[in-house]
């Protein structure tokens, strides 16, 4: 007699999800006993990505569809569709195995689909399954999100905390104590740096790291955990995060543990070391840095845009020499964009402030208005197909585009509204704050340099801004 089985998955390692696994036990125990079954085994995945882990590496699921192609396997129990896969031609995928091996899939969920047959199945499921993917998408830009701004508030939210800190209290993560008992550890980690690497000169790490070793206090040191103390900026009271390719940095003199002279002394030495193996060091000249001002920099001696190379700005003309740092003319730039907006916020706020709704809001809300006309179309479209294959018995020849547009859509649909509530948040924050506090102090975030660099019409620069013009409003002419 072949078997009953359910199988289990938990996506995140999370306070919210502690009871995941249970909750999906329980759901699927209850299906089967209203209709009689008896559940011979459970295949329990335990806490493991659907989207970042390799299919060959989930086991469970592996044996799985073994068993079902062993034949041993009559019926599979599982919570929702996304406990299978969070990627459609992966659920595909794995839907056409178990339903070769003529296999039963339930789904114990209350608000979950069952399994649709026929025709329009293939078509019904990869909808199904494209709101799922969809759906995790989108716990992953929330929980990015939600680093980003602990981040911007000062709060750690890059991983493990680094060495000697720990959370300050329970009931706010990622806002970070010393810990008195690692302190000691690191004042004399940096007390024999600055002996050996900057006084000494030595400059093989491997050496310094041997005579760390002999150290009684600092023995309980590895290699990398020496390099990583050395190199971690909150010792000097600056908190430095990296989200999604986006660098964070807050001062936090609260927890400083050395000085900033001793902390860049240090550096200096290590930054002419290779690091221990395992551990990347930045290099200045692999950095790459994103401009912000392509098409709009112009250089100041010829009249021609800047082309942007991975660190400079340079004029097209041959033989011309203006070739300025990108980060410099974006941040003068920024500078006289702030300055502006401050001295007319000053005078005439409320004037400034529809401007920029018009200039920075309305396209995002135009291209959400129209993106959700779009969905409504395809919806209809699908809806359409369905009930049509519902009337006719014969084959349907269905656009399986409308789905894959279905779900681009939506996912764009999300994009475009978030940054839209954004930098609307961004202007009624600025006019809320009639000081303007929060830019005069450089206190902001990436997002919102962008959209103040979007008001600038044309730079042109040489050793200096020569003169900038910014974006017009039609009836109430230059913005700032």
């Amino acid at each position: 007699m072949k078997k009953t089985v359910m199988y289990i998955r938990q996506s995140l390692d999370t306070d919210k999800q502690k009871n995941s696994l249970e909750m999906q036990r329980s759901h699927c125990l209850e299906y089967a006993k209203q209709r009689d079954w008896i559940v011979d085994e459970v295949y329990n995945e335990g806490k493991c990505s659907a989207r970042k882990t390799d299919m060959k590496e989930r086991l469970q699921l592996t044996r799985l569809l073994n068993d079902c192609k062993k034949g041993t396997i009559g019926r599979i129990l599982i919570f929702k569709r996304d406990r299978l896969a969070r990627n459609v031609e992966q659920y595909l995928d794995i839907l056409n195995q178990i339903r070769l091996c003529k296999v039963e899939l339930h789904f114990a969920a209350d608000n979950e689909p069952p399994l649709f047959g026929g025709v329009a199945s293939d078509l019904i499921e990869s909808l199904l399954a494209g709101i799922a993917e969809y759906e995790g998408n989108n716990i992953v830009r929330r929980l990015i999100n939600s680093k980003k701004t602990a981040a911007g508030e000062g709060r750690w939210a890059a991983g493990s905390y680094p060495y000697a800190y720990i959370k300050k209290n329970e009931d706010q993560p990622g806002v970070l104590k010393i810990d008195s008992s690692k302190e000691r550890i690191v004042k004399a980690l940096y007390a024999l740096a600055k002996i050996e690497l900057c006084t000494k000169k030595v400059v093989d790490f491997k050496a310094f790291y041997e005579t760390v070793q002999k150290k009684k206090l600092l023995k309980q040191l590895d290699e990398k955990q020496v390099w990583k103390i050395l190199t971690q900026p909150l010792h000097k009271g600056v908190m430095s995060q990296t989200i999604d390719g986006e660098e964070y940095n807050r001062a936090a003199p609260d927890l400083l543990i050395v000085t900033v002279d001793s902390w860049e002394e240090v550096n200096d030495a290590l930054s002419l070391m290779k690091p221990p193996s395992g551990v990347e060091k930045k290099s200045e000249e692999d950095e790459v840095i994103v401009p912000k001002l392509v098409g709009i920099a112009h250089c100041a001696s010829c009249g021609e845009p800047f082309v942007a190379t991975p660190k400079m700005y340079k004029c097209k003309t041959k033989g011309c020499k203006n070739s300025p740092h990108i980060e410099r003319v974006d941040q003068d730039v920024l500078f006289t964009v702030r300055n502006r907006l401050l001295e007319k916020g000053m005078k005439e706020w409320e004037t400034v402030r529809d401007q920029l709704q018009k200039l920075l809001v309305e396209p995002f809300e135009k291209k959400a208005h129209s993106l959700k006309h779009q969905i409504e179309c395809l919806e209809q479209k699908i809806m359409e197909n369905v009930k049509q294959h519902v009337k006719t018995s014969g084959v349907i020849d269905l656009n399986v585009s409308f789905v894959e547009n279905y779900r681009e859509n939506i996912i764009e649909l999300d994009f475009v509204e978030s940054r839209c509530f954004s930098i609307k948040s961004f202007v009624q924050l600025l006019t809320k704050e009639k000081e303007l506090d929060r830019v005069k102090k450089e206190g902001l975030k990436p997002m919102e340099i962008n959209s103040l660099l979007q008001l600038v019409k044309r730079v042109d620069y040489a050793k200096g801004i020569k003169e900038v013009s910014f974006i017009c409003n039609e009836r109430k002419g230059c913005l700032l």
